[in-house]
């Protein structure tokens, strides 16, 4: 059981909605790539802080990265309700990001597009966290509700630090892991 202190573990309820957050297209040069599996990685953890949504972790879905074009066999595949699928396009001041939260059924029921300069990424995954909660229609209780915002960092350049370490997290080599602990070391 959770305490009020949100310090627990929260451990997804039998009746949980189940999503899985696809990584993030990257409409650009092939460098920013971490992008879209860093950020699909944080708004992953933050879901993941509730019980009342049960999140398949980004490991799981990176193998469905490139075939999103048919949400309905990617769901059943991961054993979910729900994908949020979405992408992000660098523009001239910053970062146009678009999702979609989809059904099985391969039917879009919330959508949203952010313009983000550099430094609103870190604010993004929290509105963007906060907004499928409230698509999927789920009540959180208020420790769970200020998971979803919980920041580390303020710092566009850490934060990017943080995001291209976390990308190479999720696909574990030994020289993976050695290349994101430099990265959060720049980062702090």
């Amino acid at each position: 059981r959770e305490a009020d202190t949100g310090s627990s573990i929260p451990v997804p309820s039998p009746a949980a909605a189940q999503l899985a957050v696809m990584p993030l297209r990257v409409l650009s040069a092939k460098d920013s790539e971490y992008l879209g599996i860093g950020i699909a990685d944080a708004i992953t953890t933050r879901l993941a802080n509730t019980r009342q949504i049960g999140v398949r972790p980004t490991s799981a879905v990176l193998p469905f990265k490139d075939t999103q074009s048919d949400p309905a066999r990617v769901a059943s595949a991961l054993g979910v309700q729900h994908l949020l699928l979405g992408s992000v396009q660098p523009v001239e001041h910053g970062y146009r990001i678009s999702v979609q939260l989809v059904g099985t059924d391969g039917v879009a029921l919330w959508g949203r597009t952010f313009d983000e300069p550099p430094s609103g990424l870190v604010l993004l995954q929290d509105h963007i966290a906060e907004q499928v909660v409230a698509a999927l229609r789920v009540e959180l209780s208020p420790p769970e509700r200020a998971r979803l915002h919980v920041r580390y960092t303020d710092n566009p350049a850490a934060y990017d630090m943080y995001l291209r370490g976390r990308s190479l997290l999720v696909n574990y080599t030994e020289a993976n892991m050695r290349q994101a602990i430099g990265y959060f070391e720049q980062a702090l």
